[in-house]
């Protein structure tokens, strides 16, 4: 299943036949995390501008501390590419990107 969203975004390629398999469409270089997170959590969306559950209207000053919070998020996930994690794993070394 994972794998075929991967495939379904054009993230990677399959090769059937006994030699088969998947591979990455692109170098892990020019894949983010957010790429990846992307195509499986869809928009992640942290401030909603409907109504809290209660009725209860909350200060637009909450609106906009969740809004720079998902922003800061995203572009943290923009930033990591595959290939530091993939060196990260082969190499050891702990796994610090915050």
């Amino acid at each position: 299943m994972l794998l075929s969203q991967l495939r379904r975004a054009r993230m990677v390629e399959a090769t059937r036949g006994k030699n088969g398999g998947y591979v990455l469409s692109r170098k892990p270089t020019d894949i983010t995390v957010w790429d990846i997170v992307s195509i499986f959590e869809g928009r992640v969306i942290f401030a909603q501008p409907e109504m809290p559950p209660n009725g209860k209207k909350s200060p637009a000053v909450y609106g906009a501390i969740w809004k720079e919070a998902e922003k800061k998020v995203v572009d943290h996930l923009k930033a990591v590419r595959i290939s530091e994690l993939l060196e990260a794993i082969t190499s050891g070394k702990e796994m610090y990107f915050i």
